[in-house]
């Protein structure tokens, strides 16, 4: 079996015409789904509605795979940035010229829903999803400029912030530029000297960049919150992502809440007994939240063996989950080297019809921290068995959903790790930290940003910072919500 190595993917079998022949061809296909538009009545015959239905499909295949195509070059070298801006403002204007199908469908009565969902009943999920936006939908002509907006506004603004961030490059002790994925890593050096000064170069360059990156960010905090809360009436900001979500606004709330609640019991403790592990001084500094015992087992075995134990731990739970695990690499759909300018950004991207879902992510030679490609491997697994047979509109599950698989793999990974471990307590101790500081970082520190940015909507929009008399928000309000941790 032919040794797996690191590489970097092959994206040919995404898309790999020419990209104005692409758009010629999908705006053939809205011109003729408009056509139908007349027959979109309260007595439609269900044969016609699931013609209709069947074209509407095609083409949002055709914008699912030019969208996830755009994303995966700017995730391999974020000066793509162009092709996703080109690409996001073709869909969102051929969006807006078939949105009329998606209004008309929010405006059947029940009654007439169902017996036209009678006739194709694996599509009844994907129709009562687009159903459930219709308290908050506008008229069509504000849903095609709102998209055409968020095109050029919301989105773009994000994409000039990634770009921007990625661009960062520092020196080595040698006096090489090298990038942040570098950098990043000696964060979790076992020299507190040199974990700070990468805190401090690191967050230096954010700093040189904070009134540009600030206002990007307010920016984009002030249009969510006009878009979804003044003009579609959500009760706040965060009431629009819940309800993509699948979560209901009470269901949020008490999540945050247990989240702040346990944080003190939980992450205290840890975090004072890493502080005693690892040495450090009097004072923990954000610089040592990643800090390795002082008694490291050197387990560095390279990144050909790291997945062979990988694959073997998935398959321990099934051998068709390993076989796509290796598949996946043989295929050349994960991007595992350190190239510049790829995206820090670690992702698993499904696709319908047959393609094969592509990985990015930071591949570590060593056996306990392979954390985060366990499980980014997990989600291929879920992407395939929920793609068997599926098409754009059926797949696609909410985020909370589709954390579920990945999460389940990675936990996976780390009970067989700590099963190898017997005899040697130095690695099964860093194996326990290191998922210590995962669960940090997904359990602990997005719910506290949730947090951070909640206030900061209220800050954001308030009548003094409207009226320009203070500066809204700055990252000491998101140090001082975390410090509840330690």
């Amino acid at each position: 079996m032919a040794e797996i190595k690191r590489s970097k993917w092959d994206l040919s079998e995404v898309f790999s015409g020419d990209l104005e022949s692409e758009f010629g061809r999908l705006e053939s296909l809205v011109a003729i789904f408009q056509t139908g538009r007349s027959d979109l009545t309260e007595d439609i015959l269900p044969e016609r509605f699931t013609e209709i239905l069947e074209a509407y499909e095609e083409i949002n295949t055709g914008f699912w795979i030019l969208e996830k195509w755009a994303a995966l070059k700017y995730a391999e070298d974020t000066r793509f940035s162009a092709i996703v801006a080109n690409v996001d403002n073709f869909i969102a204007a051929q969006e807006g010229a078939i949105y009329f199908f998606d209004l008309w469908l929010m405006g059947l009565s029940q009654e007439n829903f169902g017996r036209l969902v009678a006739r194709v009943p694996s599509y009844q999920q994907a129709l009562e999803k687009i159903r459930r936006y219709r308290e908050t939908s506008l008229s069509e002509d504000a849903e095609r400029a709102i998209k055409i907006k968020n095109a050029t506004g919301f989105l773009a603004l994000g994409g000039i912030r990634e770009e921007i961030t990625s661009r960062f490059t520092y020196l080595d002790k040698k006096g090489k530029r090298i990038t942040q994925s570098d950098v990043t890593g000696l964060l979790c050096d076992d020299k507190g000297k040199v974990r700070a000064k990468t805190a401090k170069a690191l967050y230096g360059n954010f700093e040189k960049k904070a009134p540009l990156l600030g206002r990007i960010f307010i920016t984009r905090m002030r249009d969510w919150y006009n878009e979804k809360v003044i003009l579609r009436g959500f009760s706040s900001p965060i009431s629009a992502q819940n309800l993509i979500n699948y979560v209901s606004d009470e269901a949020s709330e008490t999540v945050l809440a247990t989240c702040r609640e346990m944080a003190p019991s939980v992450f205290q403790r840890f975090f004072s007994l890493k502080k005693r592990l690892c040495k450090i001084g009097e004072e923990m500094t954000y610089a040592d939240i990643y800090a390795p015992p002082r008694k490291v087992s050197h387990d560095e075995i390279g990144f050909s063996r790291n997945i062979e134990e990988l694959i073997k731990s998935f398959a321990s739970f099934s051998l068709q989950a390993a076989q796509w695990v290796r598949e996946v690499f043989e295929k050349g759909h994960v991007h595992s080297l350190d190239t510049p300018y790829k995206s820090a950004e670690s992702s698993c991207t499904g696709f319908p019809k047959g393609i094969f879902p592509y990985i990015t992510s930071e591949f570590s030679d060593f056996l306990s921290e392979v954390g985060t490609p366990a499980h980014e491997l997990g989600h291929l697994v879920q992407h395939l068995l929920s793609y068997q047979g599926q098409s754009v509109l059926k797949h696609d599950p909410s985020l909370p959903l589709s954390e579920v698989g990945s999460t389940f793999f990675e936990m996976l990974h780390t009970d067989r790790l700590m099963g190898m471990t017997e005899g040697n307590k130095v690695l099964k101790r860093e194996i326990l930290i290191n998922q210590l500081d995962e669960a940090y970082q997904n359990l602990m520190n997005m719910p506290f940003f949730v947090i951070f940015e909640k206030e900061a909507f209220d800050r954001i929009m308030s009548p003094e910072a409207q009226q320009l008399k203070i500066f809204p928000i700055s990252i000491t309000d998101y140090l001082e919500n975390n410090l509840e941790m330690f």
